[in-house]
Formats: structure tokens, C-alpha cells, sequence
């Protein structure tokens, strides 16, 4: 794989490998990459601007989640102890070895 890099004149020459840098103009090269981007746009139609309020389901109030201990601890034991850590920082592996400490806790902070 060729990386482009170097002056203006070598990155069009990358470009348009056929041209000479210094007889191409660079205001054409630019248009017709500009151009190149907006040719699928010549396709687009926009969605229709219909309601979709059918598609959306109102959320049920009798319905409570409850996690029990027992599934918290059979995720905590799924954990992969070779990925890094969450936004809270605390490594998986300190997790999954704690399972058993941590399940009943955790869980009870879930519900």
C-alpha cells in the first residue's frame, strides 16, 4: 500500500499518476474529487416526512426488571480478563475473581 504524503505536487501526482504535477491544474483536481463525493447525492430521496408513531410502543408500568444475584454472577464470570477496564476503572479480572463477593451487591444496586 502506497501512503501519500509529501508536497502538494507529489500528492497530486499520486492522484492523477498519468498527469504532469506541474501542468495539471489543482482547482480541477479538487472538483472532480468534490464531484466524485456528490454523484451519489444525484440519487437521494428524502424519507417520507409521515408520522411513525405506530412503530413506537408506549412502555408498560406494571412491567418491573428485577436482576437476581445468581444471573449478575454468571456475567460477572463471562467477563473476559484480558480486556480493558470500564469507565469506572475496575479491571475485569478483579471482577470475575470476585464474583461470588460482588454478586448480591451489585445486584441489589441494579434493583
Amino acid at each position: 500500500m502506497n501512503v501519500i504524503g509529501g508536497t502538494s505536487d507529489e500528492i497530486v501526482k499520486a492522484l492523477r499518476p498519468g498527469d504532469d504535477p506541474s501542468s495539471s491544474d489543482k482547482r480541477d483536481l479538487a472538483n472532480e474529487i468534490n464531484n466524485a463525493f456528490l454523484a451519489p447525492m444525484a440519487r437521494y430521496v428524502p424519507l417520507s416526512s409521515v408520522p411513525r408513531q405506530h412503530l413506537i410502543q408506549p412502555a408498560q408500568s406494571d412491567t418491573v426488571i428485577t436482576v437476581t444475584s445468581n444471573a449478575v454472577f454468571e456475567n460477572l464470570l463471562k467477563l473476559n480478563p484480558k480486556k480493558a477496564h470500564g469507565p469506572d476503572g475496575i479491571p475485569s479480572w478483579l471482577l470475575k475473581e470476585n464474583a461470588d463477593l460482588l454478586a448480591g451487591p451489585i445486584a441489589a444496586i441494579l434493583n
